[in-house]
């Protein structure tokens, strides 16, 4: 009795399991079965699988490899099954699976196709190496050996295929066929001298590091077809010559592409993202990621993001962002970097680093924590924590050292320490050291002022002036009658450099001051004299402060090219810590003609001066 019921258990499942395979294979036959009707002029393949998945209620599931999607078709069906309408749609070759409420769509077993051959030339019957054989509408392809031997295989079935053999200097060759391809005879190509003239190798190419992680059938491929290349919607790369596509990648421009650890593409209109690199044959648009580097071989439009080193062949319009270096020939847009930018010809926008910004000419800003290079002109806006240097300067620069500029400046240049303009300044100099322009047309600030030639201005403790006024002046005046004085620098400012004294018994005096001057023309040999001087006056004890300020506005006339004389009346100020006299020594707070107190140890008296000038 126990053996029955466990006989009759098993009958049971069994019975379960059959009317379960009965229930799928009734649900799956039916959904291949189902009659619709379906229109389509030269349309899409992509477009009618759509179509037939509306009007069916399911869905496909397939390889986009395996399906030429952008292929055009035309299909006017009704009332046909969804397998009659499929096998009209996409030819023999294929088989379908039903899961569920999907139709997966896959090749039909032992399909493919496989074309081999040798490539001899025409003329001298010796095999061609390293040309590029490939179907031109899967974009499948491979390289001639050594002994001009190739050999294809592609999976997708096709009711013909377009063999296309390509290498630089020789003909392109096509070959339309229906079935697979074992010539007995050698393939010739001629020679095409015409084209000997413009052979060059990709820019890609010879970039230092692309062209040693680019591989030789890529390399070659990209050669022989560099003015050929197809359009994608997407591919996925794992290296260089392993993709998603088992096709010509490097000749394949794609909408999205994801390196998993980095990729070569002919182009990206979209967004590409490589976790370790991405190099791309020609043009970038849009949005471009690399964990370490990007390569662009061509022009790059939109952003660029890398943890290394940004390079762009051509021009870069938009923004690129990389953690060490950022290269390219023409930016119009920004550049930022951790360590250094450089544009190669112009810059119109912005470079940012963190040590140095370099470009060959430029407009717009160039900010720096160490040094920014520009080799011809630049207008705009220079900031570095320590040198800017250009050839000619239309704008501002501010360093911390040392601003240089070799030909001419118009603008500003401010520095901690120095700024150099080797020929012609039309602005400012402000620095907290050095100036230096062989020509001022402006006005120059600092410590230490320098100039060969000056229509301008020079304003610091010591303005030299090479080709202007240098002049020794002997001069007297109501309170000290020895004076020698050395002034430089031009009519409209020079500076004034005395020492002076009174050498009577019991008058002793010294003196030693600092001012600067002015000289307005009056006609061809008069002048008005405006100058203001700083003295400190030593009589008998250098412990005791005796500051004088003097103001004296004088007429000059010249007597000869090197010799001038003037004179008139003068205003001093006297500060003075001494309130006695000294053995042998006057006092500078002596009372004079003219004289009145302003306040506690000052004193004040109208005076004069009379003296003469040499050189």
């Amino acid at each position: 009795m126990g053996s029955f019921f466990i006989r009759s258990g098993q009958r049971s499942c069994i019975l379960l399991l059959v009317l379960i395979t009965l229930s799928l294979s009734s649900f799956a036959q039916p959904l291949l079965q189902k009659r619709i009707s379906v229109t389509a002029h030269n349309t899409p393949i992509n477009e009618v699988l759509n179509q037939i998945e509306t009007r069916g209620g399911f869905y496909f599931s397939y390889n986009s490899d395996l399906l030429d999607g952008y292929k055009k078709v035309n299909v006017q069906l009704d009332n046909q099954t969804v397998e009659a309408i499929l096998n009209e749609v996409l030819g023999p070759g294929y088989r379908y699976q039903v899961s569920g409420n999907h139709v997966i769509i896959k090749l039909a077993s032992g399909q493919g196709i496989i074309f081999t051959g040798q490539l001899i030339e025409a003329e001298t019957g010796k095999p061609i190496e390293y040309a590029s054989v490939y179907e031109k509408s899967l974009m499948a392809g491979t390289v001639t050996d050594e002994q001009g031997n190739f050999k294809l295989h592609i999976r997708q079935s096709l009711p013909s295929y377009e063999l296309v053999i390509s290498k630089v200097s020789y003909t392109d060759t096509v070959l339309r066929l229906q079935q697979d391809l074992a010539a007995e005879k050698p393939i010739t190509l001629k020679r095409s001298f015409a084209e000997l003239e413009g052979v060059s190798v990709i820019g890609v190419q010879q970039h230092w590091l692309a062209k040693r992680l680019i591989n030789t059938k890529e390399r070659i491929s990209s050669i022989n077809l560099n003015g050929y290349f197809a359009k994608q919607p997407y591919q996925f790369g794992i290296l260089p010559g392993l993709s998603s596509k088992n096709r010509l990648k490097s000749q394949t421009i794609n909408k999205f592409s994801f390196n998993l650890i980095g990729g070569y593409t002919a182009g990206v209109r979209g967004f590409e993202l490589g976790t370790g690199f991405n190099i791309v044959q020609q043009d970038m648009q849009y949005v471009q990621i690399g964990g370490l580097f990007n390569i662009v071989g061509g022009k790059a439009n939109g952003v660029q993001f890398a943890g290394i080193y940004n390079y762009v062949a051509k021009d870069v319009e938009g923004v690129q962002f990389a953690g060490v270096y950022n290269n390219a020939a023409n930016v119009d847009g920004v550049q930022a970097t951790g360590v250094v930018s450089w544009a190669r010809k112009e810059l119109h926008g912005v470079q940012a680093s963190g040590i140095g910004n370099k470009a060959h000419s430029g407009k717009g800003a160039q900010l720096t924590g160490f040094a920014n290079w520009v080799d011809s002109t630049f207008e705009g806006f220079q900031a570095a924590g320590a040198i800017n240097y250009n050839e000619q300067l239309d704008g501002v620069q501010c360093a911390g050292l040392l601003n240089y500029t070799r030909e001419q400046t118009d603008g500003v240049q401010i520095a901690g320490g120095i700024n150099i303009t080797r020929k012609v300044l039309n602005g400012t100099q402000i620095a907290g050291l050095f100036n230096y322009a062989r020509i001022v047309n402006g006005t120059q600030l600092g410590l230490i002022n320098i100039a060969d030639t000056s229509s301008g201005l020079s304003l610091g403790l010591i303005n030299i002036i090479l080709k202007g006024k240098h002049s020794i002046d002997i001069t007297t005046t109501e309170w000290q009658p020895y004076s020698i004085a050395y002034k430089s620098g031009n009519d409209r400012l020079y500076n004034i450099f005395q020492v002076g004294g009174n050498l009577n018994d019991n008058q002793k005096m010294m003196s030693i001051g600092y001012g600067i001057g002015n000289a307005i023309r009056l006609g061809g040999k008069t002048a008005l004299v405006h100058e203001a001087t700083f003295n400190t006056i030593y009589a008998g004890n250098w412990n005791d402060q005796n500051l004088m300020g003097r103001y004296q506005l004088m007429f000059q006339y010249q007597l000869h090219p090197k010799l001038r004389v003037y004179g008139g009346p003068a205003f001093s100020v006297l500060y003075h810590e001494q309130q006695r006299s000294y053995e042998g020594f006057g006092v500078p707070f002596a009372s004079r003609s003219l004289s009145f107190d302003m306040g506690h140890n000052v004193k004040a008296w109208i005076g004069w001066t009379l003296g003469f000038s040499l050189f």
